[in-house]
């Protein structure tokens, strides 16, 4: 499967939130499900970047090299994504903002996840299908090592009729 990126926006509001969105055009050979998409996603380049580490635990330092989609190790799997609808995300969304300990995160969370749901609907993409991961909710095993994000949630939109796959990352650090 090849991906094409057509379009990246990146906002922050101070320094407690940020969003990042890219559209990519995929092509393939055969006709697959939004599973399948996904799975090929995960094994892509376009949602893990290898980023470079130093661990200075040791006597000698010790340089490293991990992929990663910000807080999440490349150890996610498909079975880590809630398969939503729009509607069911909203609610998701929702559960997560009554959540405790949000702090001065929340004002801005609600702002940056308000502009991604709105750009959602204006480029009618709400009928994809939505694949959410969220850092509270999975195995802490599968975050990176040194994980200093107060909240982090990736959202993939897959939408098949026209061929464009949707990755937004929310997160605060």
């Amino acid at each position: 499967m090849k991906f094409t990126k057509i379009e990246e926006f990146d906002e922050a509001l101070e320094y407690l939130g940020f969003t990042e969105r890219k559209v990519y055009q995929f092509e393939s050979d055969e006709s697959k499900t939004t599973d399948e998409v996904l799975s090929d996603i995960l094994k892509s380049e376009i949602f893990f970047e290898t980023q470079n580490y130093t661990d200075f635990s040791e006597v000698k330092s010790r340089k490293y090299e991990i992929k990663t989609i910000h807080a999440f190790s490349d150890k996610i799997e498909i079975s880590d994504f809630e398969k939503l609808t729009f509607d069911e995300f909203e609610t998701r969304i929702e559960e997560i903002k009554k959540e405790p300990d949000w702090g001065e995160d929340l004002p801005i969370f609600g702002k940056l996840i308000a502009n991604s749901k709105n750009w959602i609907l204006e480029n009618n993409y709400q009928n994809g299908q939505l694949y959410f991961i969220y850092a509270e909710s999975i195995s802490k095993q599968k975050l990176i090592e040194h994980n200093y994000y107060s909240y982090f949630m990736a959202i993939v939109i897959i939408s098949n009729p026209d061929s464009k796959v949707i990755i937004i990352n929310h997160g605060g650090d």
